[in-house]
């Protein structure tokens, strides 16, 4: 093989892992969307509060007193906005009063201290996954 010949075949060579690199970007960069909306997983979220819990909490609660908080908490909310007007409504995450005494009253098994300690774990994985945002001003119109 003469060296002219040498220099073109790992020039070819070259090229084709280039163009196989690129490609394999190409399709990695597609299959990822930078537009996905923000999503509560329930499961995701039962493991990120149940690890900031102390030893006591989780043994009190386990994996189902956590997720039973957190679905009546989610239901609970949509139940307070339901019927009114698109932005009319404001939610408020978070272990407010109200919510912890809805969900007492849904699981009287569970303390209020409980609910309070997991609602308020629940603020990193909110945090975690992009959906915290701070109080939106409301212009008048």
């Amino acid at each position: 093989m003469s060296p002219a010949s040498a220099i073109a075949l790992g020039g070819l060579l070259g090229a084709v892992f280039l163009v196989l690199v690129g490609a394999m970007l190409w399709q990695e960069l597609r299959g990822r969307s930078s537009h996905d909306p923000t999503e509560f997983v329930i499961d995701d979220a039962v493991n990120w509060v149940l690890a900031g819990l102390d030893g006591d909490q989780r043994s009190r609660l386990g994996d189902d007193g956590v997720r039973a908080i957190l679905e009546w908490q989610v239901f609970g909310l949509q139940r307070s906005v339901k019927g009114k007007a698109l932005g009319s409504a404001s939610v408020v995450m978070g272990p407010t009063v109200e919510t912890v005494d809805y969900i007492r009253s849904k699981i009287d098994s569970i303390e209020p201290e409980d609910i309070t300690a997991v609602l308020t774990e629940q603020f990193g994985y909110l945090e975690s996954i992009g959906a915290v945002a701070g109080e939106a001003e409301r212009t008048e119109s």
